[in-house]
């Protein structure tokens, strides 16, 4: 039998108490939360200004008003009917996987009243969606196609090349897109031509179930439970600068400012990334629950989490 999990959004203060010590002292506090009811799993959420946006297995895309951290108020949500794992906000705009109606443009002007404005077919199920200016990249199960969204209201396909991996995000470097997969390596796509976007290289990712974040010049993901820092100069045979290991399965990772947020299966993980070549856990909290994404506000004071409980 299925068990559902009964899914909150939850804030958490991460405090830093004593700047001016030798040794900094984090201090978690939990702020507030707001239950979604009926959802199985959240697969991907955005903080951006006063908002978090959500996307999750229930086909919802919701949007909560966090200017208050102590009382969210969920604001609108549109039905996808199916739904991928990433999603981009641009703009006035989101754009989601909609799986077999490829990609789905929402208008989130009005908070309250999200509206679906616009399709664009993919063949295969969309998955993810990454947008770069007036171009969204959409990944399939084994395809990587590139659509133009500089008029939302009516987005059209470019072009398409080949992926020999699932993946579970994109990430843009330069003229570079990575493919991070769900197992396997890495592809890396160029779309300096968006007619005729082309794999250039294949990198080893050590592992599976890779994140990855550009920070500057670098690239930080992970595999298993292992943080690395590659070197991203040579975007197709990036070096490896450093690595940590967490000891605990990682599986989700965001960073903000000179902090990398970690995920594990054990808690949360706070990394001081300021020096790339050495990098320092700071921080650990762990948590008896199920966790499945979460956001860092700007300032990286807070940290959005969904927490499933069975």
């Amino acid at each position: 039998m299925k068990h559902k999990m009964r899914l909150t959004i939850t804030i958490l203060l991460l405090t830093i108490v004593g700047a001016l010590l030798a040794q900094e002292c984090w201090n978690v506090e939990l702020k507030g939360q707001t239950m979604l009811s009926g959802l199985n799993n959240i697969y991907h959420m955005e903080a951006l200004g006063n908002y978090l946006y959500v996307l999750n297995s229930g086909e919802e895309f919701c949007i909560i008003d966090v200017s208050d951290p102590e009382n969210l108020e969920m604001c609108g949500c549109v039905f996808l009917e199916t739904t991928g794992t990433q999603f981009t906000i641009s703009g006035d705009h989101a754009y989601l996987p909609a799986y077999d109606r490829g990609l789905c443009v929402v208008d989130i002007s009005d908070p309250y009243h999200p509206e679906i404005i616009s399709y664009c077919q993919t063949v295969e199920s969309a998955k993810q969606v990454l947008v770069n200016g007036n171009y969204a990249y959409v990944n399939t199960w084994s395809n990587f196609r590139i659509i133009d969204i500089s008029n939302p209201v009516s987005p059209f396909f470019l072009g398409e090349c080949q992926l020999d991996y699932p993946t579970t995000s994109l990430v843009q470097y330069e003229n570079y897109v990575y493919a991070m997969p769900a197992w396997g390596n890495i592809p890396v796509v160029d779309v300096s031509d968006p007619l005729l976007p082309e794999v250039r290289a294949i990198i080893d990712t050590l592992g599976y179930g890779e994140r990855m974040e550009i920070v500057g010049d670098y690239g930080i993901c992970f595999a298993r439970n292992r943080l690395h820092v590659r070197d991203l100069n040579d975007p197709l045979q990036p070096d490896e600068v450093s690595c940590l290991d967490l000891s605990y399965w990682c599986y989700e990772l965001t960073t903000c400012g000179d902090y990398a947020y970690v995920l594990t299966w054990e808690g949360l993980c706070v990394i001081d990334i300021s020096n790339l070549e050495q990098l320092e856990l700071v921080f650990f909290s762990s948590m008896n629950h199920v966790m499945a994404a979460f956001a860092v506000w700007e300032t990286t004071s807070f940290v959005w989490m969904s927490i499933g409980e069975l």
